[in-house]
């Protein structure tokens, strides 16, 4: 068949939209005919990795990342719409595609926006309620539109994907009815739902995805679950315990070696969560270890001079662990964290950050306190009380002193230099 007549018969054919949005990109903006690769089709829609069965060669090989042999194995389909879409997604220079097709020309304006194109043209924002077009160009329309209003703050836009975007949740595929649920769920509020809800449709989009091969979209989902239940845990603990699972889960993906901040974030995470743990029983006491590891673990990634905020919080997190870690080693403990506190001194600027540097100096001297370092203890205790005044933070003025009281009580029993 020559060159001509296989452009026209392909021109006729519906292409593939099922897939749009799921996984990763360019993978996930690419289209083709789907009477010329079934078997692609389906597999893209069900989020299974691509084989030797795969009907188009450049589809495997973008699938395996080798863009430059994804486009050249392109070439052979010359002059069809479809095709010179897909090389620009493939070239990152997509939003230049002169076509009459209304489905390509939304979909070049899409992965323009995706790809970072700063003069991207915005007119695709409309096209999710376009019923003219079909239901994936319209979902990873509506999609990538969410992130966008979010981004941007704007209520008006995050209110009119939300609508766009439920409404089509019977329309797709499984897979994309999962990545939808995924982005609108951060705004149940708005729309009305219950965090109890939430839960369950995060548990949902679990389920379908670990039926697929995308394994950060899985590793994301249980993280952002994790994330909810931990909110949640703020007025019933018992959530605590789900949120360190999911915390759990999603750590098997975002290892140490593959993803190393995300894994260090996430152990930041789980210390977080078992530190609010009510202790209950002396087998509690188990938690503080666990914590203190985790955050240990996450300081092997976090460094100061790459990471200085995370940095930061991940010590001053692990220093406070270390006072109130209910340890037979726990004046070594303290010890340590005196340590801590004095490192983090040194790089918080009161005048940038008088809250942060306020807790710092009360956690200090705090730690001063419990090793009977009263003198020391004392001046850091003031210089926290005197911002806390400053700012009418009565509740962390009373903290305050009542480790001052402490101090003094202990003085007053003749317990002289005697430790809290």
């Amino acid at each position: 068949m020559s060159e001509t007549l296989l452009g026209a018969q392909l021109a006729r054919e519906r292409l593939a939209l099922s897939h749009l949005g799921v996984g990763p990109m360019p993978l996930a903006g690419l289209v083709f005919p789907a009477k010329l690769a079934p078997r692609a089709q389906e597999a893209l829609r069900e989020g299974r990795a691509l084989d030797e069965t795969c009907e188009l060669a450049f589809l495997c090989s973008a699938a395996a990342g080798h863009v430059e042999q994804a486009q050249r194995e392109l070439a052979q389909y010359a002059g069809e719409d479809w095709a010179e879409y897909d090389c620009g997604v493939l070239a990152g220079r997509s939003g230049r595609l002169q076509t009459r097709d209304r489905a390509l020309t939304v979909l070049d304006a899409i992965a323009a926006f995706v790809l970072g194109d700063d003069d991207a043209n915005l007119s695709w924002q409309a096209a999710t309620m376009d019923e003219g077009l079909g239901v994936g160009v319209r979902a990873w329309a509506g999609i990538v539109g969410l992130a966008w209003a979010t981004e941007i703050a704007s209520s008006s836009h995050i209110s009119e994907a939300l609508t766009a975007l439920v409404s089509l949740l019977d329309q797709v595929e499984p897979l994309q009815a999962a990545m939808i649920q995924r982005s609108i769920l951060p705004h149940r509020k708005e729309l009305g739902i219950s965090d109890q809800a939430a839960v369950t449709g995060y548990r949902e989009v679990i389920a379908t995805l670990k039926t697929t091969c995308l394994l950060e979209d899985l590793g994301s989902a249980w993280l952002e679950l994790g994330g909810l239940l931990h909110e949640m845990g703020g007025a019933n603990p018992g959530y605590l315990r789900e949120a360190v699972k999911c915390y759990q889960e999603s750590t098997k993906i975002f290892s140490r070696t593959s993803a190393p901040v995300m894994f260090a974030s996430i152990q930041v995470d789980i210390a977080v969560c078992y530190l609010a743990m009510p202790m209950l029983e002396s087998s509690d006491a188990v938690r503080f270890a666990v914590a203190i590891s985790s955050l240990r673990e996450a300081m092997r990634v976090l460094t100061p001079e790459e990471y200085p905020r995370q940095w930061f919080t991940c010590q001053l997190n692990l220093a406070n662990a270390l006072v109130y870690s209910p340890s037979a080693h726990s004046v070594a403990n303290i010890v340590e964290a005196v340590d801590l506190y004095s490192e983090l001194a040194g790089r918080v600027n009161p005048l940038e950050d008088p809250m942060g540097y306020a807790r710092l100096m009360f956690n200090w001297g705090n730690a001063l306190a419990h090793l009977g370092d009263f003198v020391e203890a004392r001046s850091r205790l003031h210089e926290a009380r005197r911002i806390f005044e400053e700012f009418e933070i009565y509740d962390e003025v009373r903290a305050v002193r009542d480790v001052l009281d402490e101090m003094e009580r202990s003085r007053t029993r003749g317990v002289v230099d005697g430790a809290l």
